[in-house]
């Protein structure tokens, strides 16, 4: 009459709570292999971004570094072609041979020389 089903019997519970350790057991451990692999996706996203912010910041700096290099070969080039310009301008005077509104050297020379002896002869 008082029939007990066999999944209420006491050898039934037993087994069923060893198979429930069992089943927890595997859960903690599949837990703690979780949480290991969501800190090591963490931390290759991490290193990850970092790698990739510094790529970047590499690449701008060379991009940058490359453009002021060009800036500063032309900058040099066109001073180098002004001074060079001066000279020629220097020589041409000296030699007497500039074209410009000014005259050459050797005339200058001359009409100083000549001031200085006006003035001499004036005292």
């Amino acid at each position: 009459m008082d029939k007990v089903p066999n999944h209420l019997r006491p050898e039934s519970l037993r087994q069923a709570a060893e198979n429930l350790k069992v089943l927890l057991a595997e859960a903690n451990g599949m837990c703690g292999d979780l949480r290991r692999l969501i800190k090591e996706a963490k931390e290759a996203t991490t290193i990850n971004v970092e790698e990739a912010v510094d790529e970047k910041v590499n690449d701008l700096v060379r991009e940058h570094i490359e453009a002021l290099g060009k800036e500063t070969a032309k900058a040099i080039e066109d001073t180098t072609q002004a001074i060079f310009k001066r000279f020629d301008d220097l020589t041409e005077t000296m030699l007497g041979t500039r074209t410009r509104d000014m005259p050459p050297i050797d005339e200058i020379i001359r009409v100083q020389a000549w001031q200085e002896e006006m003035r001499r002869k004036q005292q």
